[in-house]
């Protein structure tokens, strides 16, 4: 039994050797003499592996490089057994391990190295992130890739200039290859704008490239207002309008950075108002309120940035509110409501009409004027017969009809 696993064992250890092209000694089948004796190449030589011409039944060459492996066939030459690299493998920078095999004997082997071109023939360039922030806190990276005529990268230590354009300023830097890349972190100017970039190498140079430098975070900045009138009717518009909101470098913030103005009228409520900026600035247009009151607005950006607080006081407008009512009709007129120069109340100012019973609200109706008056039709009300009390609110002021029948 122990004779069999040694002639078990005796047979199977060539067939492995075989299976895996682990070599056996050349020396046990043919002493194969090398003539070519240079191993370092540039890419683009022409590469000719030579052997002293022996007899072989079935001679190959097994090339193997970063492309996969390659068998070459010799080329018809009598005094010597000669392998020409194929064009596609001496273009590639890298190492190339050859073999050379008659059928599957493996009788000599040997390495090749296959230099880049020093000179650059073109440049491949990337940045990122594309936008950052002024203040040279944040920055981006660029990175180069130097290639020769082949575009393989070219050796380590090759040189490229990289040329920026910051605002009115010219940067210029010498970078060098390491690794097949050349690159420079770009730190943000305190100017936003955009910072433009460009690569040189010796014979060739690569495209633009843009920075985008955007503002950095809002600082506090004030507000003002105008307005046409200070008068409470309902109609007008005040503006209440942002100085040139900027950065910590007075750089003017983003178009359309949302602004938030809070407005806190004389009874406590609270109302907001919100705009975007446009070259800095953001306007909240505010409708005057229908009766006296007193606003304080404060603008913020939330979280970033606020304003000043700016109080706002509007006088009564209106005065008094004539009412008429018809009893064959059943109709109120209220009206005509003049303004502040004893003119008519704009017209969609809001006239509200309460019917109460027994000092309870019934129902609640709810008109705007048009050329100072309005009319209420009480007949066209889904409520039932009896006696009522109507009052009637606008502008803050309220008037009362007492025992009406309906």
């Amino acid at each position: 039994m122990k004779q069999l696993s040694i002639k078990i064992f005796v047979l199977v250890i060539p067939l492995i050797l075989g299976l895996f092209g682990i070599h056996q000694n050349p020396s046990n089948i043919l002493n194969v003499d090398l003539i070519s004796d240079q191993t370092v190449y540039r890419v683009g030589d022409a590469i000719r592996i030579e052997f002293k011409a022996v007899e072989l039944e079935s001679p190959s060459l097994i090339c193997r490089s970063s492309y996969g492996t390659t068998v070459l066939l010799p080329s018809e030459k009598k005094e010597s057994l000669e392998f020409i690299l194929s064009d596609f493998l001496v273009k590639k920078a890298g190492t190339i391990s050859w073999q050379l095999k008659d059928g599957q004997s493996s009788l000599k082997s040997g390495k090749l190295t296959i230099i880049a071109d020093q000179e650059i023939n073109s440049i491949e360039v990337y940045a990122g992130p594309p936008d950052i922030v002024a203040g040279g806190e944040d920055d981006a990276m660029i990175v180069t890739i130097p290639l020769d005529l082949y575009n393989n990268p070219v050796p380590d230590t090759s040189i490229v200039t990289l040329y920026g354009q910051i605002g009115n300023d010219t940067e210029i830097d010498t970078l060098r290859v390491s690794n097949g890349i050349a690159f420079k972190r770009i730190f943000s100017p305190e100017l936003a704008g955009r910072s433009i970039y460009s690569v040189e190498g010796t014979n060739a140079s690569s495209k633009e490239i843009i920075l985008n430098i955007n503002p950095g975070l809002p600082i506090d900045f004030t507000i003002d207002f105008n307005r046409p009138h200070n008068y409470a009717d309902g109609n007008q518009i005040t503006r209440v309008q942002t100085s040139i909101i900027t950065d910590a470098f007075q750089n003017i913030i983003t178009d359309g950075t949302l602004v938030e103005f809070r407005i806190l009228t004389k009874s406590g409520n609270k109302m907001i108002s919100q705009a975007t900026t446009i070259d800095g600035i953001a306007i909240a247009p505010l409708l005057h309120p229908e009766s006296n009151d007193s606003y304080l607005v404060e603008a913020v950006i939330p979280g970033l940035a606020k304003s000043n607080t700016v109080q706002l006081e509007y006088e009564q407008a209106v005065f008094d509110i004539p009412v008429t009512f018809h009893e064959n009709t059943k109709e109120i007129v209220a009206g005509p409501i003049l303004s502040f120069l004893g003119q008519w109340i704009p017209d969609g100012f809001r006239v509200k009409l309460k019917i109460y019973q027994n000092d309870t609200l019934i129902k609640t109706i709810s008109e705007q004027t048009i050329n100072g008056r309005t009319k209420f039709m009480l007949n066209d009300l889904d409520i039932p017969e009896g006696k009522y009390t109507i009052k009637i609110e606008a502008g803050g002021l309220i008037k009362e009809l007492k025992t009406i029948n309906l």
